[in-house]
């Protein structure tokens, strides 16, 4: 459910200044009356079916003309201001307001008049829009300011609103972005509700806990090993690089061909099953003079490696340290594709982030990385012979003509994460911190639908060559002609399918594909590339259409479905090409696979099964001999915000919220268990994925908080089978049990886990804290034990003895009514990590009704 806005929007101003909105009064049994049924609404929806309350009304100020690069001083001084300022802010001309939407086309909105003219709003394309006000308005001194009214923009999140609004003038010039600020209500979370959420004994760190779970451990602290000055040894070649990512990390000596008689980590290799070069398993000993590493390949010692390592950093700060339990250690994982997908073809994620999670993710035993470097709004990889997909297709700017127009929220220039692509020697650079941490990159190339960054880039490579000797190179790969019919894609995108009947087409993919190839070839050789295939709308094609008329292979006729038909065509011929050409493997979404019912000519196809109404249909895949990926969009989606509230950064589409302990709930084998898999082919569901799309992802920090800590529940699904997935437990035992081990994770989290994370400069989310009051005692806690709880009673502006200052918040002696604060108060928390902290949330006294979730 969205919240749905009433924006006010000024759109000239000379200096900055806030306007308050007078609040209605109602009279005191109306106030009861809605409070009541508020209550009883939160009460039901809360308990029976985890559904976030409507939102209200959201009230949005934009404060525009102060350019960020104008001081404030200049601005208060109107004779130093500069000419492009006094052109701004006088204006005598055309002008437009231009904004990002992702929720709504024209047609959605409700406006109002100014001074007697009209508004005006278009869609531009996909989610960017451009608002008008008719020529009776044609000239705005500096000063003067304008109001407007704007009613149309549905949300789940304040993030939704977007930074992005900006002012452009008929002669090409623009505003950078504007400033504003946004005051808005809604589905706020209750502190009371957050609070039964988050209760779990605090048990303090347990330091013989890894994450993920290894299969079976023995460990005890009784006499610790310290291994510092051991040597680190093998006798087989294969481990030659784990020897070598051993040291790094603990900094010893290293030795090869034989090994001492003690103060030894041992590698030793032993099959023990069929020989595997993929083979994911290890056995760890641990004994007083030596440590043995028993795996069958480079994998299962790198993974064993890994163990280790969080062992050694269970340290008061998640630093490093040398001393180690005695015991065993023995591992290997559920799943063979443990898989994570990042999104910078919406938003651009720099290099060395993309590094960062690479390593992230070998530290938690995750093997894949779904690169998603082409989008409508983006395409984030050079490829030889066509600089264009980058440097038109990689950036966004205003013209639209020399970038792509500027979505969700880039503004006008290239200085947002809107615009960037990985030059080789970047893609390469990823690539070998990937191979170093065995994670295997599959870069997505999304065709045929979500193209619109690549028939813009190829369109404009036409235009450049059109006319010249040259010409044949624009034709080359031109990508769509006047002849493919229109249509609208899930994103408000038009024209964005490639065209399916012309060579050029095939010749682009083909191109693309083998500079892909080529460059992986030097670094990290390509066993799978993503293709896409989500979401093509339906296009209107003529069953006259010239281009397929005269290719007798598309064997379409005035009785076909001519869209199905032809996307069959398309993925049979491109997935048939690559197979054949490369020997690679194929990967796509759901959609592609339930066109073709089976792989195509019996090659090993991928596909991620991400509807969340779809349990069946991974069965069906599975049956018929794909490979299933579980990426269910309920559970698995990180871009989905992470509690019920517009204050969190996030979508709403397919869950109100997934929060850490959704993630860690996830039960993959209900996917399959119940649902007519034969025995034969349960082997082809092959592992799980998390994705962050990358649609409100306008900031690295954004990034990173809503990664982490959801990747670490995410990493402990995808390796290990919790007992209490059982399907023969009974559902109070289940219960019971993973509410005991959600108990003992949470502990873990905030006692080690973060810290591991906050030394290696990770700005993971910090969750607000709840706060109930009980006995006229106020309990606050967080999701993750370990975190300082600080508050503030507000003062207000009668007589009081309570001082309006921050405290930290002590358990063992809660604020106590009239004492710390009074029953009318209104009083602050917040989460505390070091420097960093949560966002605020604030406590009522006198409207403590709530019941909270069971």
């Amino acid at each position: 459910m969205a919240a749905k806005s009433n924006l006010s929007i000024i759109t000239v101003i000379w200096k900055m200044f806030s306007r308050e909105r007078t609040q209605r009064k109602c009279v005191i049994g109306v106030f009861m009356c809605m409070t009541l049924l508020w209550v009883i609404y939160e009460y039901v929806t809360l308990r029976t079916v985890g559904r976030m309350k409507p939102l209200q009304d959201l009230h949005l100020s934009e404060k525009s003309a102060a350019l960020d690069s104008i001081s404030k001083e200049k601005f208060r001084n109107e004779e130093e201001e500069s000419n492009y300022m006094s052109e701004f802010l006088h204006i005598n001309g055309r002008w437009s307001l231009f904004f990002t939407n992702i929720e709504a086309r024209e047609g959605v909105y409700q406006t109002q008049a100014v001074d007697s003219c009209p508004i005006e709003i278009s869609h531009v394309n996909g989610r960017f829009h451009r608002l008008d006000i008719k020529p009776c308005v044609k000239e705005l001194s500096a000063g003067k300011l304008m109001v407007f009214d704007l009613d149309g923009f549905n949300f789940a999140s304040y993030a939704q609103l977007y930074n992005g609004w900006y002012v452009a003038f008929d002669d090409g010039r623009t505003t950078k972005r504007l400033k504003y600020r946004i005051d808005y209500s809604g589905d706020n979370f209750r502190p009371e509700s957050r609070f039964d959420w988050s209760f779990v004994l605090d048990q303090g760190s347990d330091l013989n806990r890894i994450l993920p779970s290894p299969k079976s451990t023995h460990l005890t602290h009784d006499e610790p090993i310290d291994i510092s000055g051991w040597v680190v040894c093998t006798e087989s070649e294969i481990f030659k690089k784990n020897i070598q990512t051993f040291t790094d990390i603990f900094s010893l000596q290293s030795q090869f061909g034989s090994c001492p008689d003690e103060n030894a980590i041992h590698f030793i290799r032993s099959w023990i099953r069929q020989p595997n070069e993929e083979d994911e398993y290890y056995r760890i000993n641990l004994k007083q003079n030596e440590i043995e590493i028993i795996a069958a390949s480079d994998r299962g010692g790198f993974y064993a490696i890994q163990t280790l390592r969080s062992l050694a950093e269970a340290t008061e700060d998640g630093s490093l340290g040398y001393y180690l339990p005695t015991g065993t250690i023995e591992d290997e994982p559920r799943f063979s594709y443990r898989s994570v997908m990042i999104d910078p073809a919406r938003n651009f994620i720099p290099k060395k982030h993309v590094i960062s999670l690479i390593e992230t993710m070998g530290m938690y035993k995750l093997n894949k990385l779904h690169f998603h470097l082409t989008d409508d709004e983006g395409w984030r990889l050079a490829i030889p012979g066509l600089p264009e997909l980058t440097s038109i297709g990689g950036s966004r700017c205003h013209n639209g003509h020399e970038c792509l127009y500027p979505q969700l929220g880039s503004g006008p220039n290239r200085l947002s994460l809107g615009s960037g692509f990985y030059t080789i020697s970047d893609y390469e650079d990823i690539l070998r911190v990937a191979e170093a941490n065995k994670v295997e990159v599959i870069p997505e190339i999304d065709v045929p639908g979500h193209s619109n960054a690549a028939i813009k880039a190829m369109a404009q490579r036409f235009k450049k060559y059109a006319g010249t000797s040259d010409d044949a190179k624009g034709e080359e790969f031109l990508l769509r002609t006047e002849n493919m019919g229109s249509s609208s894609s899930g994103q408000f995108f038009g024209d964005n399918v490639l065209e399916p009947c012309i060579e050029s087409t095939y010749r682009f993919i083909d191109h693309v594909v083998g500079e892909v190839v080529k460059i992986h070839s030097r670094v990290q050789p390509l066993r799978k590339i993503h293709l896409g295939g989500d979401e093509v709308p339906h296009v209107e094609y003529s069953y006259d259409m010239e281009s397929c008329q005269n290719n007798p292979l598309t064997g379409i006729n005035s009785t076909s479905d001519t869209h199905k038909h032809l996307l069959r065509y398309f993925y049979e011929k491109v997935i048939r090409s690559i197979s054949s050409k490369h020997h690679i493997d194929v990967v796509t979404w759901q959609e592609c696979s339930e066109l073709l019912t089976k792989p195509v000519d019996d090659t090993d196809m991928f596909v991620n099964v991400w509807k969340k109404s779809d349990k069946e249909l991974a069965s069906d895949l599975a049956n018929n001999g794909f490979k299933v990926v579980l990426s269910t969009a309920e559970s698995l989606y990180l871009d989905i915000r992470q509690e019920p509230d517009v204050s969190e950064v996030g979508l709403a589409w397919s869950s109100p919220y997934i929060n850490d302990q959704t993630v860690f709930g996830f039960t993959p084998d209900e996917f399959y268990l119940d649902d007519g898999l034969v025995s034969s082919h349960r082997s082809n569901i092959v592992g799980m994925q998390a994705h962050l799309w990358g649609e409100l992802i306008t900031s690295v920090d954004i990034f990173q908080s809503q990664l982490y800590p959801r990747l670490l529940p995410f990493a402990e699904r995808a390796w290990s089978k919790a007992d209490w997935e059982s399907p023969k437990m009974t559902q109070v035992a289940s219960y019971n049990l993973q509410k005991k081990d959600w108990e003992s994770f949470a502990n873990m989290i905030g006692y080690k886990e973060l810290k591991r994370l906050t030394m290696r400069e990770i700005n993971y989310r910090i969750p607000p804290p709840g706060v109930r009051e009980i006995e006229e005692i106020l309990y606050a806690n967080t999701m993750y034990p370990g975190f300082v709880i600080m508050y503030q009673v507000q003062c207000t502006e009668k007589e009081t003895t309570i001082p309006c200052m921050w405290r930290i918040y002590d358990e063992s002696n809660p604020p106590k009514r009239t004492v710390d604060y009074d029953s009318d108060s209104r009083i602050k928390f917040v989460t505390v990590d070091g420097p960093r902290r949560s966002r605020e949330i604030e406590f009522t006294i006198f409207l403590d009704f709530s019941f909270g979730p069971v």
